[in-house]
């Protein structure tokens, strides 16, 4: 019995420590949690931008409250002129554009598209591990569109498409 009472004694403060050591801890790994695909359209007389000012800029994608990660951007247009698109980020409201990308000419049975996320559309952007681009946006921050300088074509529209998470 004596035997039996000292190797438990023994094992029981071996053991001690190694509960000390070992606290659990919360992950810290954190995850996209909500899919999203945001949708802007720019018809006639609406979203008509300059890289001056940030009026008029359509908000494409806002930024959740914990973050959002956006993969991609597709931007199609029916209108049969070519126009030269703005994507940004607005944060306190200051545009810090992204690029200017042109829209070719679609015509109203057939569609031009752009996909300005697109190595290497924006230079600078973060790869993930396949070698696609993606933005990350703070609470605050807004990915947002306009056309710059000329307006749509009445009854056509440029539609621009993202998708993306919120974490």
């Amino acid at each position: 019995m004596k035997f039996i009472s000292r190797w438990l004694l023994a094992l029981a403060l071996l053991c001690a420590p190694i509960g000390a050591f070992a606290a659990a801890t919360p992950n810290s790994f954190v995850t996209a949690q909500t899919p999203r695909a945001y949708k802007v359209n720019i018809v006639n007389a609406s979203g008509i931008v300059t890289l001056a000012a940030v009026t008029n800029y359509l908000t494409l994608a806002q930024g959740g409250t914990n973050g959002t990660i956006i993969n991609g951007v597709l931007c199609t247009s029916n209108d049969t002129a070519t126009h030269n698109l703005v994507l940004g980020v607005i944060r306190s409201s200051t545009l810090y554009p992204l690029g200017v990308f042109a829209v070719a000419a679609g015509s109203t049975t057939s569609l031009a598209q752009v996909t300005p996320f697109s190595v290497p559309g924006i230079p600078g952007l973060p790869l993930d591990p396949d070698g696609n681009p993606y933005l990350i946006l703070e609470s605050s921050d807004a990915l947002s569109v306009g056309v710059l300088t000329t307006a749509v074509t009445a009854a056509l529209a440029i539609s621009c498409t993202t998708n993306g998470a919120d974490y």
